[in-house]
């Protein structure tokens, strides 16, 4: 008896251990049954929302009538899939709530299937996001805000070194021969730094669009890449007396390739001609 009771003391501290870390951490697990359409949650999946726990399953029908209409479909469509390909999921949604809509991260994957391999059962959790999706989007407001900014700042900083420049173009252009040595450098060196500047202004604007104004990820033929870099050092590559050649074959030979691509990226801070120059064979 004594070994029961102790048993039973340490089952309900382990529970209410389990209890303490899941409203710590954010989130509650269920449980779901495609073939019964019946999905079961626990007290924090309820809580998380706002609600009153229930010992009533829900639907599938109903776990779509609690999502924001914006990611019904998005949504249906990746569990639905991850039905017929049997994969683990994530999937970001919003769930409605008493006060509103909070984000939600579901995960989960299949861990009983029928003699006929249909999923018989799949369990996962409900993690609370709601804090980090506000946080993300914020974020993506202050970086369109920061571009705007940018924007406008470098379109108004360019005007005045277009002016200093056409300036200095025409003043060379009025006075030709009639300019000394030293003001003819003096007026290189204006040029010089106007440009300079409008460069580092587009350098700025650049800056601001990193990781917005990008193309989505594609696979690429490593090949053509190859052929298109070589046709385009060509010339350079005459009249330095170099030569460059390829010896990917194989994904082994990819990886070290694509290293010390890396770096090179990292070390190399020479001009290209110059370097090449520096690389000549003996």
């Amino acid at each position: 008896m004594t070994r029961r009771v102790t048993a039973q003391k340490e089952l309900e501290e382990n529970e209410a251990r389990y209890s303490l870390a899941q409203q710590a951490s954010g989130f509650g697990i269920w449980d779901w049954y495609p073939q019964r359409d019946e999905i079961i949650w626990d007290a924090h999946c309820y809580r998380m929302l706002g609600l009153t726990p229930s010992d009533t399953p829900l639907t599938f029908a109903d776990w779509q009538a609690r999502l924001h209409p914006d990611d019904l479909e998005r949504c249906s469509h990746a569990v639905h899939s991850q039905l017929e390909a049997g994969d683990e999921f994530i999937i970001e949604f919003r769930y409605q709530t008493i006060q509103g809509y909070r984000w939600v991260q579901g995960r989960g994957q299949i861990v009983e299937r029928d003699a006929q391999d249909s999923p018989t059962r799949l369990i996962g959790v409900h993690l609370d996001i709601h804090t980090l999706k506000e946080t993300q989007l914020e974020l993506t407001r202050s970086n369109e805000e920061l571009e705007h900014f940018a924007y406008a700042v470098s379109h108004d900083l360019r005007q005045p070194l277009r002016m200093v420049n056409s300036y200095l173009q025409l003043l060379t252009q009025e006075l030709g021969n009639d300019l000394s040595r030293d003001a003819k450098e003096m007026i290189g060196f204006a040029r010089e730094g106007a440009e300079r500047m409008d460069a580092m202004i587009l350098g700025i604007l650049n800056y601001s669009r990193v990781g917005r104004k990008t193309s989505p990820m594609a696979w690429v033929d490593s090949r053509d890449v190859v052929d298109e870099v070589l046709a385009y050092l060509g010339p350079l590559l005459k009249e330095t007396g170099d030569t460059l050649r390829s010896a990917v074959t194989g994904p082994r030979c990819m990886s070290a390739a694509m290293m010390n691509w890396c770096a090179c990226c990292r070390t190399c801070t020479m001009p290209l001609n110059t370097w090449t120059k520096t690389q000549r064979p003996g």
